[in-house]
Formats: structure tokens, sequence, C-alpha cells
């Protein structure tokens, strides 16, 4: 019963803390309807991702991040905000979101999720000095916003990916091919950039 109630206070953190960031970010680029869509979109896809994870009990990373993709398509479909500065401004509230997690890493002294937090805290950290100086990289032409996101998303599951091979055990939500999938995953997002420094 603890541990529920610990899980719906720290759940709620996180949709709450995602919310404020989220808004904060855009919120002099778009207006209020445009972001409480876009909000309503990622977090609906967050929360039935949740309901998979624990309720249906498909224990899997991906499951929450095809549901999370799907969430960040629609809601730039609907909104017309454009997709790479949604992730962008995306990745940076769902780091800084995650942080409450801290409380479950303490609790559940398990290694595996105490070495996906500090991966966390590096992408996050990474994030924020890639934002605040992406626009003077010589070979970032086009200054365009989505860098920083796709750049924090690429480390995140480089990392894991090596991670995954030199420490199997220490890998949170350990899957058959999370190795390939968490290497491809890296390996677009850098793709993706490539391709925004060239627009």
């Amino acid at each position: 019963m603890e541990y529920w109630i610990l899980l719906v206070i720290v759940i709620t953190l996180i949709l709450f803390i995602f919310s404020f960031s989220f808004w904060r970010s855009v919120k002099e680029d778009y207006v209020p309807a445009q972001i409480f869509t876009a909000t309503f979109y990622i977090l609906l896809s967050f929360i039935i991702s949740l309901g998979i994870f624990y309720i249906i009990k498909i224990h899997s990373i991906w499951i929450i991040g095809v549901l999370l993709l799907f969430g960040l398509f629609s809601a730039s479909k609907r909104t017309g905000i454009r997709f790479y500065e949604l992730v962008d401004e995306f990745v940076g509230s769902l780091l800084l979101s995650l942080i409450p997690l801290i409380i479950f890493v303490i609790r559940l002294e398990e290694p595996s999720f105490g070495v996906f937090y500090i991966i966390l805290i590096l992408s996050l950290l990474l994030f924020h000095l890639v934002k605040r100086r992406y626009k003077s990289f010589l070979w970032y032409r086009s200054g365009r916003k989505g860098l920083s996101g796709l750049f924090a998303i690429g480390v995140f599951f480089l990392v894991r990916s090596i991670v995954s091979i030199t420490k199997p055990e220490m890998t949170f939500l350990l899957d058959e091919y999370d190795i390939m999938i968490s290497g491809l995953i890296s390996f677009l997002s850098f793709l993706n950039i490539f391709i925004l420094a060239k627009e």
C-alpha cells in the first residue's frame, strides 16, 4: 500500500513539473490553446503507457517510447508546433520532471535503476549545456531548434547501449534486443542532427 501511495505522489509530481516546465519553455512563442493541446496529447500518451506498464504488466521501456513518440506526432500535427521544436522542449521538460524518481532510487536500492538515474541526470546536464550554446556552433549553420533534444536522446541511448553490452545486469528494463534498439535510436538522433544542421 505504501508503495502505491508513493507511486501516485511521484507520478503527480512528474506530471506537474513536466506541464509547468513545458508551458514555461514555449509560452513566448505559442498561444495557450496550442500549449494546452500539445500538453494534453503528450500527457495522455504518457498515462496510457503507464497503464500498459502497471496494469497490463508489459514491462518494456520501448512501449513507453513508442506511445510518447505517437503523442509528439499527434501534438505537432494538431497544434502546428514544429516537430523538432516540440522534441526539444519535450526532452528538456521530461528530463527535469523525472528528477522525483530519486525517491525510488533511494527506496528500492536497485542498482540498475540507480545507473538509469545517473544517465538521466547526465543527459539533462548535456541538454541544458547544448541548448545554451548551440547557436554559436559553427557547424550548426541552420540554428534550428531541436539540436539539444536530439543530442540528449542520442547520448542517453548511446550510454544505455554501452552499459547493456558491458554490464547487462545494470541496465534498467533490459529487453532481448535492447542493445540494437538503443544503438539505432542513438544513431538516428545524431543523423537527424546532421540533417537539421544542413537545412
